[in-house]
């Protein structure tokens, strides 16, 4: 990132924002609270976690719901590697076909 970077910035939350709902789409976030060190903004909470939950609220202000399309699950410890992932697929499995 160069200087003068803002959030406005983000190319996925641009693309979000200029996109029309689909009201049967769900969505399943994750993060792990290690997954890296930045906090560009300086607010003591990681830049993926930061950036995740923008896309929970503008999701949220296109009109999809939670739990109903949206779920977020942070993984205190995760980290973005394989055994994380590991780790939470059966809450993702669970999740995706309602078991």
């Amino acid at each position: 990132m160069n200087e003068g970077y803002t959030d406005a910035d983000r190319i996925i939350h641009q693309q979000l924002e200029n996109t029309f709902t689909k009201p049967d789409m769900k969505f399943w976030l994750m993060t792990g609270t290690e997954d890296e060190k930045a906090d560009r903004n300086k607010n003591m909470i990681i830049d993926s976690i930061d950036d995740t939950i923008d896309v929970v609220k503008i999701l949220l202000n296109k009109g999809y719901k939670r739990p109903d399309n949206i779920f977020y699950y942070e993984r205190v410890g995760g980290k973005h590697d394989v055994p994380t992932w590991e780790s939470v697929m059966p809450a993702f499995l669970d999740w995706a076909f309602e078991v």
